[in-house]
């Protein structure tokens, strides 16, 4: 082989490792959602190998890397809920799904354009209807992604995209009556303040609705980087600084919050009734 086709050749392994180097990042970091009642986390790709965990249905996983192991585990990280800390394991691949294979795409002002079905579903909840039944909210939103049941209550999820980011909308009902809703903000910034411009604007649309806020602080746990503007982003990761902003508004609590816990962060909205 002369010098010339080495120089193809390599410059044709270099172009496939990138490719291949692409495909494992832009995938690691996706949401899993458990699908079975129960899917037990393995410490090693073995069904043989220790239980480290057993998660619920519509429990929430990220993956951690494109490559299935042994054909049929996914190897994952998640949040304990009993400890708060990060933990990895082998999930067989049967029991949990991607959480966004089907995407409703909404619009924050609710106009709509071609081939996008425009829902009731927005940033905020506009005169929200306490008390409404399952069955009315299947109406309005139609078919949940999924359902599953948390601390006695009932609690039916919608996949959406808002602000193009991936969202998580879950409705809690009590006694078949709406008694909360929360959207949850699941992808994972490199450059973690871009979580906080993004509580900025989704504030910004709430003010417009709802006006100025009752309640809007940032809370420090730990100031080691509190004069440091460029590591806010990684103090939120570790759980040193949180945002919260909060509205009351004609029955209704809105509860915007920005935190973090074991470096991984969480940007949620929630509603709920006053009374």
């Amino acid at each position: 082989m002369n010098k010339k086709h080495r120089q193809v050749w390599g410059i044709i392994c270099l172009i496939f490792c990138l490719i291949s180097l692409s495909s494992l990042v832009f995938s690691a970091g996706k949401k899993l959602i458990v699908v079975a009642d129960k899917a037990q986390i393995y410490l090693e790709p073995d069904q043989k190998s220790r239980v480290i965990a057993t998660l619920n249905r519509g429990d929430i996983l990220t993956l951690s890397s494109n490559r299935k192991f042994r054909r049929i585990f996914n190897y994952v990280y998640f949040t304990s809920q009993n400890t708060g800390c990060t933990k990895s394991g082998y999930v067989l691949e049967s029991l949990v799904d991607k959480l966004f294979n089907v995407t409703k795409v909404i619009t924050i002002e609710g106009n709509a354009t071609q081939n996008t079905k425009v829902i009731r579903s927005k940033v905020y909840l506009e005169d929200t209807p306490w008390g409404m039944s399952s069955d009315h909210l299947k109406r309005v939103e139609g078919q949940p992604a999924h359902q599953g049941e948390s601390q006695g209550y009932k609690i039916m999820g919608y996949q959406k995209e808002i602000l193009e980011r991936d969202c998580l909308i879950g409705y809690y009902f009590s006694n078949d009556k709406l008694k909360g809703a929360k959207f949850s903000f699941l992808e994972q910034h490199t450059n973690k303040n871009q979580n906080i411009a993004d509580f900025k604007r989704i504030k910004d649309l709430l003010i417009q609705k709802y006006g100025r806020p009752i309640e809007d602080k940032i809370s420090w746990e730990d100031v080691t980087h509190k004069e440091n503007i460029s590591e806010w982003g990684n103090a939120i990761g570790m759980g040193h600084l949180k945002y919260i902003s909060k509205w009351s508004r004609r029955g209704t609590e809105v509860l915007l919050h920005l935190f973090g816990i074991e470096d991984e962060i969480s940007l949620e909205v929630t509603y709920k009734p006053t009374s």
